[in-house]
C-alpha cells in the first residue's frame, strides 16, 4: 500500500509540473523571413558585444541553436533608446549595424551578411525596457558575394 501511495504521489507531481505550451514566457516573440520562408524564434541580447541574436531553437543548455538571425552594432555600443541604424557590411560607427543569417550548426562560411545599402533598422525600447528591432527587405550575401537573399525581421528581446 505504501508503494502505491508513493507512486501515485510521484505521478501526480510529474503531471502537475508539466509546462503549458500556451504560457506566454514560452512563446517566441521574434519572427523573420528569408526569401519568403518564415521563421519564429527567441531573441537574446549581448549588449557588451553589441549584438542581438534570435534562433528558432533553444537547446537544453538554454543556448540558441538552429537557424539564426543577428543584428550587430559597433562593438561595445548598445542602443539604449529608440532610433534608426543604417545597414552596412560592417558597422563603422554608432549609427550603423550589420545583419547576418545562417544556421548555428553549420560552418560560418555558409552565413549570409548584409552589404552596404540604404536599408534601415528601426530600434525601439519597450515600456518594460525590452529591446525591439525591425527591418524590411534587406539584401544579404554569401561570403563569395555570388548568392543573395532578401530578409525582413522583427526581433524582440524575450
Amino acid at each position: 500500500m505504501n508503494k502505491f501511495l508513493l507512486y501515485t504521489t510521484i505521478l501526480l507531481l510529474a503531471i502537475s509540473c508539466k509546462k503549458d505550451d500556451k504560457d506566454p514566457r514560452l512563446q517566441s516573440k521574434s519572427q523573420w523571413t528569408i526569401d519568403g520562408v518564415a521563421y519564429k524564434g527567441f531573441a537574446q541580447i549581448f549588449p557588451i558585444g553589441g549584438v542581438v541574436e534570435a534562433a528558432d531553437t533553444i537547446n537544453g543548455l538554454n543556448q540558441l541553436s538552429g537557424n539564426f538571425i543577428s543584428i550587430r552594432f559597433l562593438y561595445g555600443y548598445w542602443p539604449t533608446k529608440g532610433g534608426t541604424y543604417r545597414v552596412m557590411d560592417y558597422p563603422g560607427d554608432t549609427s550603423q549595424c550589420s545583419i547576418t543569417i545562417g544556421n548555428l550548426a553549420r560552418s560560418p562560411t555558409g552565413n549570409f551578411t548584409s552589404v552596404e545599402s540604404m536599408s534601415m533598422v528601426n530600434v525601439t525600447i519597450s515600456a518594460a525596457g525590452k529591446f525591439i528591432a525591425s527591418f524590411s527587405d534587406v539584401v544579404v550575401s554569401d561570403y563569395d558575394m555570388t548568392k543573395t537573399k532578401i530578409v525582413s525581421a522583427r526581433l524582440e528581446e524575450q
